[in-house]
């Protein structure tokens, strides 16, 4: 299951709404169990107003837990670049590598630029 998948499952747990009294919408690409009615949209995040706030949810709930991880992976910067594929970003992996948190799925065609002298 991927990790959408089971934060989504998590979401609707946590608020506690019965299956057969709620529609999700979800951006298209996402699904969720096929308990809940649900519609997909392409570009949902920028024509429904209530995907378009969840998107904006979950960025910042992301970017402020990338930069709590600052202090403990400090060669990596995330405080500033949030985890995004930066130069700053691709350089400090090419100075440090890919720490645990990173999803090397995310990299297998990363090209990491040639330091400067």
């Amino acid at each position: 299951m991927n990790a959408a998948y089971e934060a989504a499952a998590l979401a609707l747990k946590r608020l506690g709404v019965r299956p057969e009294r709620a529609e999700v919408l979800l951006d298209a690409g996402l699904k969720v169990s096929s308990i809940w009615t649900q519609e997909s949209f392409v570009r949902g995040d920028e024509t429904i107003p209530s995907i378009a706030l969840a998107s904006v949810v979950a960025k910042v709930t992301r970017d402020r837990f990338m930069e709590s991880l600052s202090d403990i992976y400090a060669g990596y910067h995330f405080d500033e670049h949030k985890g995004y594929g930066t130069l700053a970003h691709r350089r400090a992996i090419g100075r440090s590598g890919l720490s645990e948190i990173h999803r090397s799925s995310f990299c297998t065609r990363l090209r990491v630029p040639e330091k400067s002298v």
